[in-house]
């Protein structure tokens, strides 16, 4: 909107015109902003929620190695089957559901299942894809 073609319109008056315009658009932007502030502010609260249930720290335990969860379901009081994709392949581990520990790898570790946890185990397997000394136990 502009006052231009306003017959009578002073300098002075064009020029407070602007001032409301701009402070009225300065508002409505303000505003929006709040709105974002308040809608990231809630998403943020809703994934730290989501961190604490287990699949959010399988998922996360998992993301930070650049692997992805594909699923899992319990195995018992304190164990999960956990199904996760490495490199363009799917992989199956058994894991202790409080310290994400490794009960049973899935592939061949010589022994040293224990040894890592959900953390870890991705990277193991990429090294083991690597070197060519990938021994898969549990088929997905």
């Amino acid at each position: 909107m502009s006052v231009h073609n306003v017959k009578g319109v002073t300098p002075a008056l064009a020029h407070v015109f602007v001032l409301e315009s701009t402070q009225r658009e300065l508002a409505r932007e303000a505003e929006r902003r709040a709105r974002e502030q308040v809608e990231l502010e809630k998403r943020a609260v809703e994934l730290a929620r989501w961190q604490e249930t287990l699949e959010g720290r399988i998922s996360l335990a998992l993301s930070h190695t650049g692997a992805e969860l594909v699923n899992w379901r319990r195995n018992g009081q304190r164990q999960a089957v956990v199904r996760y994709r490495v490199a363009g392949r799917r992989f199956e581990c058994v894991i202790d559901t409080e310290s994400l520990q490794i009960m049973d790898a899935g592939i061949c570790l010589s022994g040293t299942d224990e040894e890592l946890n959900l953390s870890s185990l991705p990277s193991a397997v990429r090294e083991a894809i690597e070197s060519g000394q990938l021994h898969v136990f549990r088929n997905v």
